[in-house]
Formats: C-alpha cells, structure tokens, sequence
C-alpha cells in the first residue's frame, strides 16, 4: 500500500498535477482521497521528502518542492519522469546531466589513480 501511494502522489508532483509551492490537502482529506491509514500516509510522506519533492514544516503543511530541488537520480523520480515528460526532452535533459558531472568524475579518477 505504501509503495502504491507514494507511486500516485509522486507521479502527480512531477507530472505538474501538484505544481511547486502547492500545499498538500490535509492527512484527513489525503487519507480519505487515497484510501489509507494516517500512518501508511506519513510513511509515504518520508519517502517523498528524502526524494526531495517534497517538504513538511509544523503549522504549515507539507509543500511540493521546485524541480531544482528533486533528488533527479532517485529511481522512481527518474521513472516517473519518463512516464510523464516527453521522451526527447528527458532524454536531452540527462544527457545535460552528464556532461557536467561527468569531466569532473574522470578527473577525479585520474588523479587518484
């Protein structure tokens, strides 16, 4: 069930259902929308958070994260953004990705070589 929930709200964030800034519905309005326990939604939120889509502060809710802030090589993050972003962007973006990390990890290796 855990897995389930955290899967659907995931998808949601990064498919812009739940764009950036918004506040999350209440635990009793989540709980009565996804069908679950307080406790099986808390433990999604966790996930969620070390994900880094989203934050949880006392008196404030919980928030969906910017995308600059999202854990980009979290499997689940990059599989939910396959599903729902467009093929040739994703792929670009990653592509993106590694051209600025990677020069610095060969360096890194050569000098410890």
């Amino acid at each position: 069930m855990l897995g389930k929930v955290v899967h659907a709200v995931g998808r949601k964030i990064i498919g812009r259902e739940l764009p950036p800034g918004t506040t999350m519905p209440n635990e009793a309005e989540w709980c009565a929308q996804l069908g679950v326990s307080r406790t099986v939604l808390r433990e999604a939120t966790k996930v969620l958070i070390s994900k880094g889509l989203v934050e949880s502060r006392p008196k404030t809710g919980t928030r969906v994260r910017p995308a600059e802030d999202w854990n980009l090589l979290d499997p689940d993050v990059l599989a939910w953004q396959l599903a729902v972003a467009p093929r040739d962007r994703f792929v670009r973006e990653i592509f993106e990705l590694r051209r600025a990390i990677e020069p610095s990890v060969v360096a890194l290796a050569a000098m410890r070589a």
